[in-house]
């Protein structure tokens, strides 16, 4: 199975959330945060996004050297993502990638989560 993303806000359109399927890339990633950009998915009421791994495959396949991609991309539309919560919800063996991504970008406000239930919560 290629990929596919579901789109779903709640919270009163507070937050988004987006949940990956399939078998990803960085690619992919960043895909969806263009995506997200260039149809307006994100508004200055939103306080976070979180995003939902766990049904993803080879997700533990991407090495943290590939993350560069993803870094340049945040880096250059920074202003959307400064005041954003933004979660990660994953499953342990895939947990390692994110980590180092969020140590090696301290500026992001970002936190990984085991539960959509915790990233929730850390958001509001």
């Amino acid at each position: 199975m290629k990929y596919k993303v579901i789109y779903k806000s709640i919270d009163d359109g507070k937050v988004l959330i987006r949940t990956f399927k399939g078998t990803i890339t960085v690619d992919d990633i960043i895909s969806s945060w263009k995506h997200i950009l260039e149809q307006i998915l994100i508004l200055e009421k939103h306080k976070g996004v979180i995003t939902d791994y766990r049904e993803s495959d080879e997700l533990s396949t991407i090495k943290f050297e590939d993350t560069k991609d993803i870094k340049k991309y945040i880096e250059e539309n920074f202003e959307v993502f400064k005041n954003l919560k933004l979660a990660v919800v994953i499953d342990s063996p895939k947990i390692v990638v994110p980590i180092l991504f969020m140590d090696d970008f301290p500026q992001l406000n970002m936190e990984i989560f085991s539960t959509m239930r915790a990233a929730k919560h850390w958001i509001k």
